[in-house]
């Protein structure tokens, strides 16, 4: 099945915590069950993003041009 040993399958069932994401991950898409799988979306995080906004600096200064300085 993909790539993944009947072991590793036999842990899955089990809940062994020791099995790596990407095993669940491939056994979900052995199953076609990656529509029910949703990840994190920095767009679609609100509170992020907010909280992101917030730590941009509030005014940015325009680079003055040099050459034009005389």
């Amino acid at each position: 099945m993909a790539g993944v040993s009947v072991a590793t399958i036999k842990r899955v069932e089990t809940g062994e915590p020791s099995v790596k994401f990407g095993i669940y991950l491939t056994i979900a898409e052995v199953f076609q069950l990656t529509d029910s799988v949703r990840f994190a979306d920095p767009e679609a995080d609100v509170i992020g993003m907010t909280l992101e906004k917030q730590r941009l600096p509030q005014r940015i200064r325009k680079k003055m041009d040099r050459r034009l300085d005389f």
